[in-house]
């Protein structure tokens, strides 16, 4: 039956089929008969078919003529050889053997097809019975899979027919790209990798040592333009050609040759070439580069071939130092000493031995002293495609026969399950066989992925010769270079970019020409955009990573407990919270005393309050920002300076009250009691109070973290006191202060014994200063770290000062008395 899928093409194929037929009919009815008569034929439990190219064919008259090259025969032989070495075997296909029927199709499109045509299920390939007999048609024998054939434009119309019957189709050489479309070649697989892969494997050897900018050079013919078509469409973008130069030897003159190698020479930045030439072209190329004394100035990328050919052709010095992508050949074991033990003496069963070995050993049937030592070094490598479609089949039939018969060593229901295309190619493509380069299997499109030796042509043993260096994977495009390689340019692969590679922090800006390019410096707080063509500033609080390609966010900066500036804060603020301690122990255990009376007990307990709040507040600064302590620090920040300022303006307004007063009468002056100095000096405080409880509810207190310096890799984590909130306490503060000033300065000629004015004076005064000097400091200031040491030192020192002048002279008068009464 026909898959549904396939349906339109069946069509398409019956339609050529016909087509094919007819001029078969036409033109080769006597190749279907040669086919007949002329096969070479071993039978089996299971017939695998073959279809070869030995020998040439008179395109006018559709005959074969000429045997071609001792490859063929020795590909013939390594089916035979292979199929005879699985039957040999006890662990594949045990009770059962493989044979083989292998025809001729000399090359030919038509001669392919009626070798296909013999194949395949059906006797359209018979004469009709009309009575006749014809003793030179033996029976056709059932086929359950065929290899070949070697050529791509043989095996392209034979996949085509081959789809109508379903049968599987594993060729060892045919390389064409059209043959990995599943599309059309459903059932076509093959042992050799396509072109296609070739040019993948020099794209991976151009990446491997950052060679991204070449020159690409073919000569003027199929090959060529072909080889450079797929190159090209296998680069990546990051390789970029230099210019394409195509030879030609009819339009070329030495001349022309020469400015070829002039262009090359002009520009200095590529230095390696991808050739793919016929020796002729590459010949002269390489003289005008003699001409031009640039033998050693580029590294050459090519194959094999042409590589052996130009060093046999005296070019060896100017290729020497290059990289070239071999063949993938395997020696196929034992298959060589076998080929060399068939002799004329010997029966041999293959119809074509003989011809071939008469062709190239001058000998003949008759003459049995002929040297029998063929010249198979070269040929033997072109078996191992062969050997490895004959190890896939025998093991997709054998991984067939495991699941038809499971624990049974013979199977005969294999024999008519193989005859089954579809389900054979299933085992196929599903199945991984031991072939000659150890473990292969074949992928989606039936192809096989290949590991291609790599060469350099260097100077051994007194000449050139090509020396295995490594191999390219191109499964993984990886190449492995494995010896040391004496590079034309010294002991390190040449420079061929346009350009140094951008590095970290870089990005590449392409010229005009879309290859060359200049690297410009991001700033240092941008990435690399995702497709590295340009710079993307990070967010604010975050930096780029090391290699420019992430932002991470910048762990902020505020003070912390172990820096030297907090150590010195909080030793000064501890010391002082301590004095005041002993201060306020020193004022319960002397309240009666007279100096501590006169002071105004009430106001200075007031005032140390305020005094110890102060040094208080110098572990909120210095506590990491966070929603409570912001809260705290935004309420106490302003009101310790208020607690302190508070008590002294109503001590000093008192005491200019009382003195003013005296002048005019001895009436004592109203609201001088100690609860009217304290409820002074509370609605003074309070009205700090509201200050700060309205600015908490205008502007919620919260940590910020901040980037002052969008270029520079710093984030502040700081309270939220805005500058008017600050303005707003800083001046209601500066206005009690200012008041204290003033009725300080009107109580300076107060009587001497009463120096408590002159205390005050003193206080206020050197405040007055501070504030002076802080207030401009503080708002001049953008870091938030500077701005919080230097609140801190402004509370510190306000606090000590208050503590000096306000306490310390009556601790000395009170100890002094108690000194004196003793």
């Amino acid at each position: 039956m026909i898959r549904p899928q396939h349906e339109f093409v069946f069509w398409k194929f019956v339609i050529a089929a016909i087509v094919v037929v007819s001029d078969y009919v036409v033109n080769g009815y006597h190749l279907m008969a040669l086919h007949e008569k002329i096969h070479y034929l071993k039978p089996g439990d299971i017939m695998l078919g073959g279809i070869f190219t030995l020998h040439w064919t008179d395109t006018e008259t559709y005959s074969c003529t000429q045997i071609r090259p001792l490859r063929e025969i020795f590909r013939v032989e390594a089916m035979a050889y292979a199929i005879d070495e699985m039957n040999k075997r006890t662990d594949i296909l045990p009770g059962l053997r493989l044979g083989f029927q292998i025809l001729d199709d000399c090359g030919t499109e038509q001669s392919s097809l009626a070798a296909v045509l013999h194949f395949v299920p059906g006797d359209i390939h018979k004469v009709p019975d009309d009575g006749c007999t014809c003793p030179d048609i033996e029976r056709r024998v059932d086929i359950v899979g065929i290899i070949g054939p070697p050529l791509s434009t043989n095996a392209i119309p034979t996949s085509k027919l081959l789809n109508l019957f379903h049968m599987p189709q594993i060729s060892h050489a045919a390389t064409s790209d059209e043959l990995s479309n599943k599309r059309i070649h459903p059932y076509f697989l093959r042992t050799v990798p396509p072109e296609s892969q070739r040019a993948q494997a020099i794209v991976d050897l151009l990446l491997h040592f950052n060679w991204t900018y070449v020159f690409t050079i073919n000569s003027a013919e199929s090959y060529g333009r072909n080889a450079i078509d797929k190159f090209t469409a296998a680069a990546p973008e990051s390789i970029c050609v230099a210019e394409h130069l195509e030879l030609s030897s009819e339009l070329l003159t030495d001349e022309g040759f020469d400015k070829v190698v002039e262009k090359m020479l002009n520009n200095s930045n590529a230095r390696v070439v991808v050739l793919f030439s016929l020796t002729r072209e590459a010949d002269r190329l390489f003289s005008a580069l003699k001409r031009a004394k640039a033998e050693k100035i580029f590294t050459f990328i090519t194959t094999d071939r042409e590589a052996l050919d130009l060093g046999q052709g005296g070019h060896a010095g100017s290729v020497a130092g290059g990289l070239f992508v071999g063949s993938v050949k395997t020696v196929v074991s034992g298959l060589n000493d076998h080929f060399k033990s068939l002799l004329p003496e010997h029966h041999i069963e293959n119809p074509w031995f003989m011809e071939y070995y008469n062709q190239y050993l001058n000998c003949s049937e008759r003459n049995n002293s002929c040297n029998v030592d063929f010249h198979v070094q070269e040929s033997q490598t072109y078996a191992s495609g062969v050997a490895d479609a004959v190890y896939a089949y025998a093991f997709a039939l054998d991984k067939m026969r495991r699941d038809l018969c499971p624990g049974n060593i013979t199977c005969e229901k294999l024999k008519e399950a193989a005859r089954d295309g579809d389900q054979l190619l299933d085992y196929l493509h599903n199945d991984t066989f031991i072939g000659c380069n150890g473990e292969t299997r074949f992928d989606s499109k039936g192809d096989i992925m290949a590991k291609y030796p790599l060469f350099v042509l260097q100077y051994v043993n007194d000449r050139y010769e090509l020396v295995n260096v490594g191999k390219v994977d191109t499964n993984t495009d990886t190449v492995f270079i494995d010896q040391p390689i004496n590079w034309n340019t010294g002991n390190v692969p040449p420079r061929s970019r346009c350009g140094e590679p951008c590095g970290a922090g870089q990005v590449a800006a392409f010229r005009q020409d879309g290859c060359c390019w200049d690297c410009w410096t991001c700033y240092h707080n941008e990435i690399i955009n995702t497709n590295h063509s340009g710079c993307e500033k990070c967010p604010s609080g975050f930096w780029p990573t090391s290699d420019f390609t992430l932002c991470e966010k910048i762990k902020p900066t505020y003070i912390k407990w172990t820096d030297g500036v907090a150590i010195c804060l909080v030793t000064l603020a501890i010391v002082g919270e301590i004095i005041t301690i002993f201060v306020c122990i020193f004022y319960i255990r002397h309240c009666k005393h007279v100096v501590i009376k006169a002071s105004s007990r009430e106001l200075s307990s007031i005032l140390l309050f305020g005094i110890f709040l102060s040094f208080a507040m110098i572990f909120g600064f210095i506590t990491q920002p966070s929603q409570i302590s912001c809260l705290l620090n935004r309420l106490g920040f302003m009101l310790c300076f208020t607690i302190i300022y508070a008590p002294i303006l109503a001590r000093a307004n008192r005491i200019y009250r009382i003195f003013s007063a005296a002048k005019r009468s001895a009436k004592p002056p109203p609201m001088i009691s100690p609860c009217s100095q304290v409820t002074q000096a509370l609605m003074c405080i309070s009205v700090q109070v509201i200050i700060n409880v309205v600015w908490i509810f205008l502007v919620r207190p919260i940590p910020l973290e901040v980037m002052p310096i969008r270029t520079e890799r710093r984030v502040e984590l700081y309270c939220n006191i805005t500058e008017a909130e600050v303005i707003t306490s800083v001046a209601y503060n500066l206005l009690l202060l200012i008041l204290c000033c003033l009725c300080a300065f009107k109580t300076r000629r107060v009587p001497d014994n009463y120096n408590e004015s002159r205390h005050i004076a003193w206080t206020v005064y050197t405040v007055l200063v501070i504030w002076c000097a802080f207030i401009p400091t503080y708002f001049a200031i953008k870091d938030a770290v500077t701005k919080v040491a230097i609140l801190s030192m402004a509370v510190l020192v306000n606090a000590w000062v208050n503590l000096v002048f306000m306490f310390f002279p009556k601790l000395v008068t009170v100890q002094r008395a108690e000194s004196v009464a003793v």
